[in-house]
């Protein structure tokens, strides 16, 4: 792999691309791609790509996990000449970019470490640019003191909300003492007797004479005929919402969200990603390397109950029942997009509930080195993060999110209950009543 220092480029040889941010703990950083005009700015804000928006409006850049995408530089549009890979931190990650050890976006096979950073809480690591019909890489590492609203509405971004407002400067120490002022005089005595008689004011010519206005002629004039018709204006180009960056994470203390109606006629497919810590594997075996599969059980409206998970390949479907499809088997946390469920919004009706679990297939029970999180994508609205905290080591298996339909609304309520067993005793837990028969992946 090759490594760019800060402003160096290199030329790209391939047109797809995979981006990842290297060095960073599962949740602690948000990804953004910024496609931009010769201009630096934006088309529209549909040219953000985050967690609140996963797919540029050609599907040139599509965000895969969450700190993780593709880019497809032929679907690219020409009037795009620059796609910029920024980073920042989670609002509940305190301290700097320049804290994170390692932090860097790897575009294919070309790394671009973070470097110059400071007290940033929000930087552009790296840019893909055209240059003489081609395609170039650059290592940008530029930051913004006062954040990702900063960054964003410089590239032409209306963000939902006023950016930060500056910290007010430190007081110069020590502090400037007031000039000295000297006392008011004494008054003189005896005072000052007011003059007898007091004078008279001066005489004011009056006002001159003004005629009275001149009556109007009759008849009175006439319009033109057919009137005057004013110049066409260009129609406003349409301005959407601002965009909106608000995440939700689901804690003991709000546990619970709502997610969609039927009635709203949803459609889309929802996605459950699985994110974790990657370990290492020892020479013989050992080490604290650690798989983890994300699996759910599902209870339908017409009585069917069943599991959607990687044992025993049982990924599902989402166009025939159950609606939920399982897209892969990460097994030791290498693919940066980590592993996915998909749940089709447009049969929500017939879902009762659904039970999202994770489970250590292969690995020594080690949720805390692990430090996995759930995160829910509901197209249109705001991600909606599950931390799995306060980890059993004795566990294997850990019940993550509850979903429910209830009256046509599908609502998701935290449970990270850590189960001495695998998915037989998280159904049993849960009471689900499934029968289970011994399988393999």
């Amino acid at each position: 792999m090759t490594s760019l220092a800060r402003g160096q480029n290199t030329a790209l040889s391939q047109t797809t691309l995979a981006v990842a941010i290297a060095g960073v703990a599962p949740g602690s950083v948000d990804l953004f791609a910024i496609q931009v005009g010769d201009d630096g700015r934006v088309r529209s804000d549909a040219d953000l790509v985050f967690f609140n928006s996963p797919t540029s409006p050609e599907g040139a850049v599509r965000l895969t996990g969450p700190d993780a995408l593709t880019l497809d530089l032929t679907a690219i549009p020409p009037a795009i000449s620059t796609v910029r890979f920024a980073v920042a931190l989670d609002d509940k990650v305190p301290g700097s970019l320049a804290s994170v050890p390692g932090l860097s976006a790897r575009v294919g096979a070309d790394d671009c470490p973070a470097g110059g950073l400071t007290t940033e809480r929000a930087a552009v690591l790296a840019e893909v640019y055209r240059r003489n019909g081609a395609w170039k890489l650059r290592n940008v590492s530029a930051g913004w003191d006062r954040g990702l609203v900063s960054l964003l509405t410089e590239h032409g971004v209306t963000v939902d909300g006023p950016p930060p407002a500056a910290a007010p400067p430190a007081p110069a120490y020590p502090p400037a003492q007031p000039a000295y002022q000297p006392p008011p005089a004494a008054p003189s005595y005896p005072p000052a007797q007011p003059a007898y008689p007091p004078a008279q004011p001066a005489y004011q010519q009056p006002p001159a004479y003004q005629p009275p206005p001149a009556a109007p002629s009759y008849p009175p004039a006439q319009p033109a005929y057919p009137p005057a018709q004013p110049a066409y204006q260009q129609p406003p180009a349409p301005v959407g919402p601002p965009v909106n960056l608000s995440k939700i994470t689901l804690t003991k203390s709000a546990p619970t969200v709502s997610l969609a109606k039927s009635s709203e006629r949803p459609t889309g497919h929802m996605r459950v990603n699985l994110n974790w810590t990657q370990g290492k594997k020892g020479l013989f075996g050992g080490g604290n390397a650690i798989d983890l599969d994300l699996a759910c059980f599902y209870e339908l409206r017409n009585g069917d109950r069943g599991g959607v998970q990687a044992l025993g390949n049982a990924f599902g479907s989402l166009d025939r029942a159950p609606y939920i499809q399982l897209d892969s088997d990460d097994r030791s946390g290498q693919s940066q997009g980590g592993e996915n469920l998909y749940i089709n919004l447009a049969h929500l009706d017939d879902f009762v509930r659904i039970l999202i679990f994770a489970y250590i297939y292969e690995g020594t029970p080690n949720w805390a080195s692990a430090n996995g999180v759930v995160t829910l994508f509901p197209p249109g609205g705001p991600e909606v993060e599950v931390r799995l905290d306060n980890p059993d080591r004795r566990a294997i298996s850990c019940a993550i999110a509850q979903l429910h339909v209830v009256n046509g609304e599908l609502s998701v309520t935290r449970e990270v209950q850590y189960i001495h067993g695998s998915q037989r005793a998280v159904a049993e837990a849960y009471h689900w009543g499934l029968n289970f028969t011994p399988g393999r992946k």
